[in-house]
């Protein structure tokens, strides 16, 4: 087995690892390594071949890792996750919000959540609101004025 084919598997072995990873840490390792490879092929001296994975390295991420995460992310950032999905949503309560009392309970979809009114006015059983804010487990509250058909 020649040098050259040593840098190609790791190249490759990199690029799979690259697989299970995020943030095209690895596979710019990958890169590096294939410009390696490619300077072994053409008979290039150890150093010549250090030099090479070291320079695709920086070119990838001075140069080619921001442009990827830009494309692969481009999407990821419009969407909302964990509680912070919630605001804007609405539901109806299933259980009087009495925020002096500290009760009241709001069904979203399947699930139900402790709510508190925003402006802090009882909103009775039924009733439909929109979630505005959250704190901890807590959904923050707005009825809803529901229009007539």
């Amino acid at each position: 087995m020649e040098v050259w084919h040593i840098w190609f598997l790791a190249g490759v072995g990199f690029l799979i690892w690259e697989i299970f990873t995020p943030g095209f840490v690895v596979g710019n390792v990958g890169l590096g390594c294939f410009a390696g490879a490619l300077t072994s092929y053409l008979e290039g001296s150890l150093t010549a071949q250090v030099a090479a994975f070291a320079g695709m390295n920086l070119i990838g991420f001075i140069l080619i890792r921001p442009l990827f995460l830009k494309t692969l992310y481009r999407q990821g950032d419009k969407k909302k996750l964990g509680p912070r999905a919630l605001i804007g949503r609405t539901g109806r309560v299933t259980e009087e919000v009495i925020t002096a009392e500290g009760q009241g309970r709001v069904r979203l979809g399947d699930e139900e959540w402790k709510a508190v009114s925003l402006s802090g006015d009882r909103i009775p059983v039924g009733q439909t609101v929109k979630v505005v804010g959250i704190e901890s487990t807590v959904l923050q509250v707005t009825p809803v004025e529901e229009q007539a058909s």
